[in-house]
């Protein structure tokens, strides 16, 4: 059995163990693709979430896992409404723009609760539509993961579902009222084509067929339930989160040819025809939807969808059933 506590570190404790998180090249840090990084939400605020001793008091590094504290208005109408769950239409809520838009609401909160400037920069869309919550200096109710990675050669030892737990755990100790999750489900990096929402309900369906779990892709069609069961959907489906919905507008890349050359080791450009307001879709390893690239301006823009989880902290016996709700607005 893992030991909870034994786990538990916070950054200021053990400053040694983050500073190896600082080596690009560490296992921890190259397990998403090097192109995610290249956004300017993470490079923006992602450092700030170990600069200011708020926000930095409970990062846990076991493996590494991070999540995030951020005030969420309508469960607090709920909370004045007394209304004691949280019902689905305050849950669909939050925000399309996803793991971009919650790292910068909770950045952009405490800079406000602590009289700082630069509250009110917004740097995506989603972000500016953002800003009224974020020049609000109410305390956090509730908590959201950013992330968690485990190296290769520590996987399937339950490390990932020990720090889901010690996140809930987190969020109790804290008095936030829920944990939710802007999931990057890595396996929909074999079908990038597929919507989404598609491949999410592909995904559920099949969640109690054993023969699912571990097959290979069958000619590349998420159709196939042998293929479709992510990861790491299983890990927080199974122990009883939901599906929320789909974040259209997650995370965002911008760069030119080279840029995506040297962040994905190929061209991406290479089968494209230069043309008269020419653009084109392609799929690149690691991306879980396709690259737009502008030919003529030879620039790409990567817009990626991830998937909106709940999980419920006060109710520890929920399990999984195979009727998670998939509200997807097609």
């Amino acid at each position: 059995m893992l030991d909870h506590n034994a786990l538990r570190l916070k950054v200021k404790e053990r400053p040694d163990l983050w500073d190896t998180m600082e080596d690009p090249y560490h296992p921890l840090n190259t397990a998403w693709p090097a192109f995610l990084d290249q956004r300017i939400t993470y490079q923006t605020y992602c450092p700030k979430l170990i600069e200011y001793d708020e926000l930095a008091r409970d990062h846990i590094v076991v493996a590494c896992a991070r999540s995030i504290p951020f005030f969420w208005p309508e469960i607090r109408q709920g909370e004045e409404n007394r209304k004691s769950k949280i019902s689905r239409a305050v849950l669909e809520t939050l925000p399309d723009g996803g793991y971009d838009t919650i790292p910068s609401r909770d950045v952009r909160q405490y800079l406000t609760r602590a009289r700082l400037s630069g509250a009110a920069v917004a740097l995506t869309k989603d972000q500016e539509h953002d800003t009224p919550l974020c020049l609000r200096a109410d305390p956090p109710n509730a908590l959201s993961a950013i992330s968690i990675t485990v190296q290769p050669n520590r996987r399937l030892r339950g490390l990932a579902e020990a720090l889901i737990g010690i996140m809930k755990a987190t969020a109790r100790k804290e008095r936030l009222q829920l944990l939710v999750v802007p999931l990057r489900p890595t396996r929909k990096a074999d079908f990038p084509p597929s919507p989404m929402h598609e491949y999410i309900k592909l995904c559920v369906e099949h969640l109690h067929t054993p023969s699912t779990l571990g097959s290979k892709p069958q000619d590349d069609n998420p159709r196939d339930g042998r293929a479709c069961f992510d990861p790491w959907l299983r890990k927080h489906l199974l122990p009883g989160g939901q599906v929320i919905k789909v974040a259209p507008r997650s995370m965002t890349v911008q760069g030119s040819r080279e840029d995506w050359k040297q962040w994905t080791g190929k061209d991406v450009f290479h089968h494209c025809s230069p043309e008269p307001e020419a653009s084109a879709e392609v799929c690149f390893p690691g991306g879980l939807a396709p690259l737009t690239l502008d030919v003529n301006a030879e620039t790409g823009v990567y817009m990626e969808p991830n998937v909106w989880l709940f999980h419920d902290l006060e109710d520890e016996q929920k399990t999984a059933r195979g009727d998670y709700p998939i509200p997807f607005h097609q």
